[in-house]
């Protein structure tokens, strides 16, 4: 009997089973979860066609991963990526979403493909299937959404038939030139504000650019109002600043050519021959020193190139003006030997250089310039000879010789930039971040230099590590060398930490110097985690190190963790977008981190780079402590009311207390635990002035420091060391301001 009841049992417990997977949907999703272990596997060893094949298996079966998974991991026609993320998003997939909605709307930079009404509608169906999805910022994003979608009956294909917009019309900030044009009128007749915002709503390359340019044009077109659209008003990305630095080159160099044509006009023809000739070298000369001498990198570097070829033209022009005064250079023969054996002294000393020491400037891309200046000094001195015969050969190359000198030594001085002793009689060259131990001691990544320096309480400056060959070479003191040292850290027992960022790995420094890596492989970028001497790293920036001595790694917009034990990991959800920029996030947090730093909780502080900091508990929640996305500004108050304008870099106190180096509104901002914002010193302007409080002025600071009793040290880009107190009084530690 009891036999036959347990037999009975397990055919009862056997049917049951069956029927649950014969269950509509439960089998296919057993099926698929299948499909998609098979999937990831395959992708993981690089099998993509294989890959490929099972996540569209899945897809079909009805798996929100395997869309998800079509549309991010592969290179797919820009429609059939866009499909994949809309059908995953329909099942409540949170981060298809995500990425639906950017294509629809906040990146679709297309007359076509943008679709607000449609990005609304995906967003409802999502939230019905999974009331439990998040959006990064969900408020702001609906409400840019909501206000997207409200003008209705916009028709692409025939308005861009009816007024034959072209390719690059409907690419780029193209179409947002569209809106400047019919917010004026142009070929689409009388103003109009609802015209306006339809293009404004489809040109979208940026988020935050939208979401700023939407408040206004939406708030025109409900009030009926005709106002002017500039797209340069709501300009935040460096590709955006390139954009409309190229423009208004353009408008520039058109009054250039005017101005320059009502003074050659009635010169003889072959001083106009001779012009023309130095015209073609100073081009040549001007656009090769701008694609080349400019020390950035960034997506912001076009906007700097244009602008460096703009200033260089300005000079030339003004120096025309000038001599057509009879306001000649006035030099000897004497002043030219000295002057071009200085040239000569400073070119050879760079060439000697290893790359980047320069910052971002090769000796290679040095040399290219050099190579174009000559012909143009010498087209000076030929067209001189012609216009202006009272002023000598060596005189004009004296002056332009002293010229080039000043945008070399602009550069960072080869003889200057090094210097150690005590106060103003140090020099830095670019340092980028500071850290401060329990005894005072400041220790600087002067990354122009490929140096770790370090300052005593003081002001003493020594150089602790750095100065050897290569790039990457591990030892004591100078017989190490690093590769664009950019973070630095300190633990509680002096070791120092760098982000050696060009090498890609993370290096450690005993209070002795001795230097070795901790983790990554250098030269070898990438994002793999596991033990360290593995792991690898695409763009270590900043470090930070906790009570424990775990350190904290900002790379490539992820939070990398380094245990004690030897192994690295990466925070889920960091590194969540591509840019600096706001982005709709995902039902997993998602955002970008700049930048690191620990507090004796356990908590981390990050930010975006532009817009918020973040704070990160130990448990991975993650909140938006300061600042808003897409809003820049230098507004004190209670959080998300505040404003920042590009935070570099991030401390935090024995108090829980937060100080940002708030870089492009030149100042220093401090955050309470509370949340409320305000600012701890600078006025605003750029400089370099000491003082307290808003007496006080930096040059976009970019490192901060904070030590057991409140004072802040900041790395400015003066080259400069500054020293802050807790009342807000303002000093030169160490450094020399930029000559």
């Amino acid at each position: 009997m009891f036999s036959f009841i347990k037999r009975f049992k397990w055919v009862l417990t056997l049917f049951l089973a069956i029927n649950y997977l014969l269950t509509p949907g439960i089998l296919k999703a057993v099926l698929y979860d299948q499909d998609l272990a098979a999937a990831d596997k395959a992708f993981a060893s690089k099998d993509e066609a294989k890959a490929k094949a099972l996540y569209e298996k899945a897809a079909k079966e009805g798996s929100a991963e395997a869309h998800f998974a079509l549309g991010y991991k592969f290179v797919l026609p820009d429609g059939e990526g866009l499909f994949h993320y809309v059908e995953a998003a329909k099942m409540g997939h949170a981060e298809a979403l995500s990425y639906a909605i950017e294509r629809l709307v906040f990146r679709a930079d297309s007359l076509r493909r943008a679709d607000p009404q449609k990005a609304l509608a995906l967003y409802d169906t999502a939230k019905k299937v999974n009331p439990n999805l998040k959006l990064f910022d969900e408020e702001g994003t609906v409400e840019i959404l909501k206000r997207c979608a409200e003008p209705k009956g916009f028709d692409a294909d025939v308005f861009i038939k009816k007024y034959g917009i072209s390719k690059d019309e409907d690419s780029g900030y193209g179409i947002w030139e569209l809106a400047e044009e019919a917010s004026r009128g142009g070929r689409f007749g009388k103003p109009d504000p609802e015209l306006v915002l339809n293009l404004v709503i489809r040109g979208s390359q940026v988020p935050a650019e939208l979401g700023a340019a939407i408040k206004v044009v939406y708030a025109n077109w409900k009030k009926g109002v005709v106002a002017p659209f500039d797209l340069c008003d709501y300009i935040t990305s460096g590709m955006g600043q390139g954009y409309c630095a190229f423009r208004e080159e353009k408008k520039a160099e058109a009054k250039r050519i005017a101005r320059e044509n009502a003074i050659i006009e009635k010169w003889p023809k072959d001083q106009q021959t001779a012009y023309g000739l130095l015209k073609t070298a100073a081009d040549d000369f001007f656009i090769t020193r701008s694609r080349n001498e400019v020390d950035l990198s960034g997506t912001g570097r076009a906007a700097f190139e244009i602008e460096e070829e703009d200033l260089l033209k300005k000079d030339f022009q003004k120096a025309i003006s000038r001599f057509e005064k009879g306001k000649f250079p006035k030099f000897t023969s004497k002043d030219f030997k000295k002057s071009d054996f200085d040239l000569n002294d400073l070119y050879s000393r760079i060439m000697k250089l290893k790359d980047l020491q320069y910052g971002t400037v090769t000796p290679e891309e040095v040399k290219t310039v050099q190579l174009k200046w000559v012909p143009y000094r010498e087209a000076w001195v030929k067209f001189g000879s012609l216009r202006y015969p009272s002023v000598s050969g060596d005189s004009w190359r004296t002056w332009l010789t002293k010229a080039r000198m000043k945008q070399l030594e602009d550069l960072g001085s080869v003889l200057k930039r090094t210097a150690n002793g005590a106060g103003k009689t140090a020099s830095f060259y670019n340092p980028t971040s500071v850290a401060v131990d329990a005894s005072g001691n400041v220790y600087v990544a002067d990354m122009g230099n490929a140096l770790i320096r370090k300052i005593t309480p003081d002001g003493l400056v020594t150089t602790l590590a750095g100065g050897g060959s290569g790039h990457h070479t591990d030892g004591t003191g100078s017989d190490a060398s690093f590769w664009n040292p950019w973070g630095i850290a300190v633990d509680k027992s002096g070791n120092v930490y760098v982000a050696d960022s060009a090498n890609y790995i993370v290096r450690k420094i005993t209070r002795e110097g001795l230097v070795t890596t901790l983790a990554g492989q250098s030269e070898v970028k990438g994002t793999k985690d596991g033990p360290v001497n593995t792991a690898l790293f695409q763009n270590p920036l900043d470090v930070a190190v906790d009570p424990s001595g775990v350190v904290y790694v900002s790379d490539g917009g992820m939070i990398r963790k380094i245990t004690t034990k030897g192994m690295v990991t990466t925070f889920p959800g960091s590194g969540g977008f591509e840019d600096y920029k706001y982005k709709p996030g995902t039902g997993q947090t998602t955002y970008y981190a700049c930048n690191v730093a620990v507090d004796s909780f356990g908590n981390i502080y990050s930010s975006d780079g532009i817009f918020q900091i973040y704070k990160i508990t130990p448990v991975g929640v993650v909140k938006t402590f300061a600042g808003s996305a897409g809003v820049t500004g230098t507004t004190d108050g209670l959080g998300t009311h505040a404003s920042f304008n590009y935070p570099s870099e991030i401390a935090v106190d024995l108090s829980g207390n937060i100080y940002v180096a708030d870089s492009e509104n030149n100042k220093i901002r401090k955050i309470a635990p509370t949340g409320l914002v305000i600012t701890l010193a600078g006025s605003g302007a750029k400089g370099f002035s000491d003082g307290k409080g808003d007496e006080a002025t930096f040059y976009r600071p970019r490192g901060i420091a904070v030590d057991k009793v409140g004072n802040v040290y900041v790395a400015d880009c003066n080259n400069l060391i500054r020293k802050i107190t807790a009342d807000g009084v303002v000093t030169t530690l160490a450094g020399s301001p930029n000559p």
